[in-house]
């Protein structure tokens, strides 16, 4: 009971978060953290099957490449441009995993490292994808004749992408397609079981690819451009740092709480610890680690054992 009535007020607080958060400022850093709770939950999948990828940012790329060229080149809608690049990275994603999946651990990372360096090269390289420039002003979305310009309609599409993701991540957690994927991190225990331990690790890449690309999709037409630097390594890294601090034991809540986090503080410490960042991501990222394993998620239940523990003391 209780938890359902946590759930219900947490989705009440979603639905009327712009009509309490009235600063345009304040509404695009949580647009931007939904938009990279897509990206964590991605990345915490292809985890949860046992590999690790440094390569997301690539992915991210080809879905706002895709949706821009769409959109600039050909004239099409961006809703249109969205679902391609959704697409068009998963069978991105497809076509690497056929060739590098049976390679696990460290290969597989700097393959998919090799690979984020390649992808931010090409458009850079490429006049008609915008060279370092990149390509703008790319057209907002429509529905209904309205043009996605104002914050709060962006909020709302945005969010109706998180809980799209965050329900697909959720229902995998709790049926035997999740069992499957945490089975598949001990490859020959699996195997000896029957599980195809590629053809698992090759659906959570293709899944995760197809919500990074759906990211990308999104957040081209909302920052009205796209250019090479805006998918570097460190992108990458960052979305990593994200997900281990919200935790990866959940395939939605770690991922969301971590981006969502970790993109307001991101903003405070420009604001008020300039140049320091990265110093600081890496102290909270070390206490996390050293302090709450399982990350921020574990902490309400870590505070109510405690509670427990002192009542029946």
């Amino acid at each position: 009971m209780k938890k359902k009535a946590a759930f219900i007020a947490c989705a009440v607080l979603l639905l009327v978060m712009p009509f309490l958060i009235r600063d345009d400022y304040y509404l695009h850093l949580i647009i931007l953290s939904g938009i990279y709770s897509v990206l964590c939950m991605g990345w915490v999948l292809i985890l949860r099957a046992g590999q690790f990828s440094l390569g997301q940012a690539a992915f991210l790329a080809i879905g706002a490449y895709t949706s821009t060229i769409l959109a600039l080149k050909f004239s099409l809608s961006p809703w249109l441009g969205l679902v391609a690049g959704g697409i068009s990275a998963a069978m991105v994603a497809f076509l690497l995993g056929w060739i590098v999946l049976r390679i696990r651990g460290l290969y597989f990372a700097v393959i998919t490292l090799a690979f984020n360096g390649a992808v931010q090269l090409i458009p850079a390289n490429v006049d008609y994808l915008g060279g370092w420039l990149g390509l703008s002003p790319i057209p907002p979305f429509t529905l209904g004749g309205i043009e996605f310009i104002d914050k709060t309609l962006w909020y709302y599409l945005v969010l109706a992408l998180v809980v799209l993701c965050g329900l697909v991540n959720w229902r995998i957690e709790h049926s035997k397609l999740g069992r499957y994927f945490k089975a598949t991190a001990n490859e020959s225990l699996a195997e000896s079981i029957g599980i195809d331990t590629v053809g698992y690790r090759m659906l959570a890449f293709v899944i995760a690819c197809l919500f990074a690309g759906l990211a990308g999709g999104i957040l081209a037409p909302y920052l009205t451009y796209v250019s090479p630097g805006d998918f570097a390594l460190s992108k990458s890294i960052q979305v990593q740092i994200q997900s281990t601090v919200g935790g990866t034991g959940a395939l939605a809540a770690g991922p969301i709480t971590g981006a969502t986090l970790l993109i307001i503080l991101g903003e405070v410490l420009r604001a008020y610890a300039k140049g320091l960042e990265p110093l600081l991501y890496g102290l909270l990222l070390l206490a996390v680690i050293f302090l709450l394993p399982d990350g921020l998620i574990s902490l309400p239940g870590i505070i109510r054992k405690k509670i427990q523990n002192k009542g029946k003391a």
